[in-house]
Order: C-alpha cells, then sequence, then structure tokens
C-alpha cells in the first residue's frame, strides 16, 4: 500500500498563503519530493474565484462584493465558479502522483465524492453524491444532504505528473456561503 501523507496545518488568516500550500504541494507530490498526501484544513473567510470569473467583465464587482462582506477574494486551483470557505467549511485538498493525470479525472472525482459522503454517512447524514438542483458551483460529483442540500463541492486541478483533487465541506455556517454568494454571483 503506498504512503499516505497528511497535513492538518491551515492558515486561516492569510487565504492567499494557505492556497499557495495546497498547490505547493501539489508540484512536490508530482515531481516525486513527497508521497501522496492528504492534507485537512480549517480556512479563513474567502471567495476563491475560478479563473473564468476572473476574465469575466464585472470581476472587479464581484471582488468588491467579497470584501464587503468580510471574505477575501482569491483565485482557487481549479473548479468552474467561484466558491466560498469560511471558519465553518472543512477544506480538503488530495495530491497524488499520477504519469497520466488527465485519463483518471471522473474516477477521482468519484472516489473523493465517495469518500466524503462515507464519512458524513458515519456522523449520521443522509450523504449522497449528485448535483441538487439550483446549487451554486454545481457538480454532478457534489455531496448534498438527502438529495435536497449541497455539503460538499470538489475540484481538480491537474499538473504533469501529479492531480490535486479539493473539496469544500460546509460543516456550519450555510447562511454566510449563500450571503456572500448572491452579491457575488449577481455582480
Amino acid at each position: 500500500m503506498p504512503e499516505l501523507h497528511v497535513i492538518s496545518e491551515s492558515f486561516p488568516d492569510d487565504p492567499a498563503l494557505d492556497l499557495a500550500v495546497s498547490q505547493a504541494l501539489l508540484e512536490r507530490v508530482a515531481a516525486d519530493e513527497l508521497p501522496e498526501t492528504l492534507r485537512l484544513a480549517r480556512s479563513g473567510p474567502m471567495v476563491a474565484f475560478a479563473k473564468r470569473d476572473a476574465v469575466a467583465p464585472a470581476y472587479g464587482a464581484a471582488v468588491r462584493a467579497a470584501r464587503e462582506a468580510g471574505f477575501e477574494p482569491v483565485l482557487r486551483m481549479a473548479g468552474g465558479r467561484a466558491a466560498v470557505f469560511h471558519e465553518g467549511t472543512l477544506v480538503t485538498a488530495h495530491a497524488v502522483p499520477d504519469p497520466d493525470p488527465q485519463s483518471g479525472i471522473h474516477e477521482r472525482f468519484r472516489a473523493e465524492a465517495g469518500l466524503v459522503a462515507r464519512a458524513l454517512r458515519r456522523l449520521g447524514l443522509d450523504a449522497r453524491v449528485g448535483e441538487v438542483p439550483g446549487e451554486y458551483c454545481p457538480g454532478r460529483y457534489s455531496v448534498n444532504a438527502g438529495g435536497e442540500r449541497k455539503l460538499a463541492g470538489f475540484g481538480q486541478r491537474l499538473v504533469k505528473r501529479g492531480a490535486h483533487t479539493g473539496a469544500v465541506v460546509v460543516c456550519t455556517g450555510a447562511d454566510r456561503v449563500r450571503e456572500v454568494l448572491l452579491p457575488v454571483y449577481e455582480a
């Protein structure tokens, strides 16, 4: 069985540094300087914008909306649209070496979503994998509560010889996610 390196250090007061740590772990795992690494972290308040958000005409207005709500805007490593992180969310960052990372995209999504859903079921939740109609940052591998409410979303970043699958699990404070995302998405 391959070695799994687990890290729980986080930098909630510096969202940019927190994201940079996950990026650095991916690069080191891909370069074979570290074994497969799982990072579990507690985040500070941030809105992690996707690259396609950053090129949208109203990106500046969305950044202002995030800041006005008390959330630091950053660029996320992967994913489709802006995601919200705060003190009530758990961040997972799983970096794996892979000589052909493109071929395993869906399998990694399935595995990570399944792992999060199983963990939440062990805590007594009716956790399921699948998109909930109307969810923010929709994805077929989202984890939801009873098919009604999104609990976790996933994104992936590929580099030469490595892949990173990240998740944000909303443990508490779902109302804070909505409060900041409404004006951000509106912009």
